[in-house]
């Protein structure tokens, strides 16, 4: 490959790929994925590129500290390195799954010797072996399509395939959101028709235990219009209301029963409602979009308070 015979050092290779930003960036950078190969016996020097899902930078040798000479180093590193050695980096970086479709998109996009690179067919023949293992071959009607162009409509494909699984995840947790409604608004009826019958039941033991009460009075004297008032209302009743009384409390007894049942049915779907919602807000949930949101909220909480000075000032 190359043979550099300042450097000191001999071991290994360590290589390492970096995003597109600014050098002096890159400490503050915490998923750095490095990959270790060893030496053959005609590479006895380190070289090191750092791989953050982004550009090649092929940096310095190892124990090179100044990131500041980076700059000047990377320029002279890219037009010095052959084709060979920046096909091989790539290749290697492919096969060990440290370089993606995203790392090749902006590598492409760093200068136009990387773009021609990364555009060859074999590193896209691997990423689709890779990404797409279970697609068939290429058919003869793809073979004058490159392989980067074959990616791109099977990644599509996956892609929208990926959007539809979110929705239907979307709508089945809000089909349950929707029974869940449903049957809270059930048991609530269900425990409307129970208060009902509740009051109705007490409304009319209150009545059975005057007319009780109007019984036993009529066996003790009392003025005369009293006791016809007493009468009345014990003929008025035709059921005997020593067995009236005692179902009407049972009733209400069966009432009560029913109703803590309802009420402990509610509280389990509303668990369950709630459960239901926040899956759906995590499902639902998109950082850039929410991010989009908050700021436009903000922005207008900040317009408002604004005019309200301005009215203020008037």
């Amino acid at each position: 490959m190359m043979a550099v015979e300042d450097h000191k050092h001999q071991s290994k290779i360590t290589f390492h790929l970096l995003r597109l930003k600014p050098i002096t960036r890159c400490s503050r950078r915490s998923n750095l994925r490095h990959f270790e190969i060893h030496q053959h016996s005609d590479r006895n020097y380190i070289y090191s590129y750092t791989c953050l899902h982004g550009t090649l930078w092929c940096l310095s040798t190892a124990g090179h500290q100044d990131l500041q000479s980076l700059f000047s180093l990377r320029e002279g590193l890219e037009m010095s390195l052959p084709d060979e050695l920046w096909r091989w980096i790539l290749e290697l970086g492919v096969e060990t799954s440290c370089l993606t479709y995203k790392d090749l998109c902006c590598l492409s996009m760093s200068c136009r010797r990387l773009n021609r690179l990364s555009k060859e067919d074999v590193l896209w023949l691997k990423l689709l072996s890779f990404d797409f293992p279970t697609h068939p071959s290429s058919s003869s009607s793809s073979i004058k399509q490159s392989h980067k162009s074959i990616y791109q409509i099977r990644f599509e494909k996956d892609k929208v395939k990926k959007l539809l699984a979110e929705r239907r995840v979307v709508l089945r947790i809000e089909s349950q959101i929707h029974e869940h409604t449903r049957k809270l608004h059930t048991i609530e009826v269900q425990l409307e028709d129970e208060n009902a019958k509740i009051k109705a039941a007490i409304d009319e033991l209150k009545r059975l235990r005057t007319v009780k009460e109007a019984s036993t009075a009529l066996k003790v004297w009392q003025p005369e219009i009293i006791h016809t008032r007493q009468k009345q209302i014990v003929e008025n009743c035709s059921v005997p209301v020593d067995f009236r009384i005692n179902a009407l409390e049972m009733e209400i007894k069966l009432c009560k029963q029913h109703m803590s049942g309802f009420l402990k049915a509610r509280e389990e779907e509303n668990k369950r409602l709630e459960a239901a919602k926040e899956r759906l807000s995590k499902v639902k949930y998109h950082p850039l979009q929410s991010f989009d949101v908050e700021n436009e909220s903000r922005h207008s909480r900040r317009i408002s308070g604004k005019k309200l000075k301005r009215v203020k000032h008037e």
